[in-house]
């Protein structure tokens, strides 16, 4: 009985030992036998400063005490490939070296924001060993550039922190360069908080005068049907948290609600949105966007 109780305690020491290892996984420096730098990718936000979410990202570089020196780079997926498909992956690491940023570290750690990325790209870093041995870590970022088509004042609840209907003046419609079927009203509730605007199939003729509950639309006026996928506002409603904006048939689903969600061809927008929080729906009104 005696041996069988010591047996289940070493065990037990064992389970306690491996969950252990997992906990501090990639916490202690100094365990690898070749230089090592991870990278770790964040998004930016308002503490970091005047950057874009869009085309802005913000790393994280730690390494082990085999790093004499780290560089990082910054370059379109494509261009990576090319380089490496003519010169290797070591050929790769030494342009990084040559052509890259070099880091400066405090206790084997640096934060870097990387800006200006559009399209598809990596960025890797090289750590250089104390005998010159180059090993690499890249992370990829999407970076999206917008272009204006308009300003305007967009109508809808929740944008001044009240719940009553109010305008905002000052505001931009983007559409996304690579994708022409995604629109955004940028920072509508605030910086970062956009309102997107998927449009749906191929623009209709409206076929009579049709009053949206702000503006009549006459017969043979062009549109396209939009939905806007659920954007958080950074309001809150009593003690029941955040306060999401979805229009109405996306949140339900019903598709008949698109009928009244619309980009016109002098880029109006209206559509029937629901506002809820997570205990479910405030309330239900049209979302205007008005150009100048």
């Amino acid at each position: 009985m005696k041996k069988s109780i010591f047996t289940y305690f070493l065990a037990l020491l064992g389970i306690v030992a491996i969950s252990s290892c997992s906990d501090d996984e990639g916490t202690a420096i100094g365990n690898d036998s070749k230089p090592a730098a991870t990278v770790y990718q964040y998004p930016v936000t308002s503490s970091d400063g005047d950057y874009s979410t869009d085309s802005d990202v913000r790393i994280r570089i730690a390494t082990n005490n085999k790093v004499e020196n780290a560089y990082y780079l910054a370059e379109t997926v494509t261009a990576k490939e090319a380089y490496i498909s003519s010169n290797g992956e070591d050929g790769y690491n030494q342009y990084v070296v040559s052509k890259g940023i070099k880091v400066t570290f405090s206790d084997g750690v640096a934060d870097i924001i990387v800006t200006d990325l559009f399209g598809n790209n990596a960025i890797t870093v090289v750590a250089e060993g104390k005998n010159g041995e180059l090993t690499s870590q890249e992370t990829t970022f999407y970076g999206y550039k917008w272009n204006d088509i308009c300003t305007g004042r967009l109508y809808a609840r929740f944008l001044t922190g009240g719940s009553g209907q109010a305008w905002k003046t000052g505001l931009t419609l983007q559409r996304r360069d690579d994708d022409p079927t995604i629109y955004r009203i940028k920072d509508a509730y605030g910086k970062g908080a956009h309102v997107f605007i998927y449009t749906q199939g191929d623009p209709t003729i409206e076929s009579g005068d049709y009053y949206d509950g702000l503006v009549t639309i006459t017969e043979g006026v062009e549109y396209t049907t939009i939905t806007i996928p659920t954007v958080a506002t950074p309001y809150t409603y009593s003690t029941y948290g955040t306060v999401s904006v979805t229009d109405y048939a996306t949140y339900t689903p019903d598709e008949s609600y698109l009928y009244y969600n619309r980009l016109y061809d002098n880029n109006f927008i209206a559509a029937y949105c629901r506002y809820s929080v997570s205990v479910g729906v405030i309330t239900s009104n049209f979302v205007y966007f008005d150009p100048d």
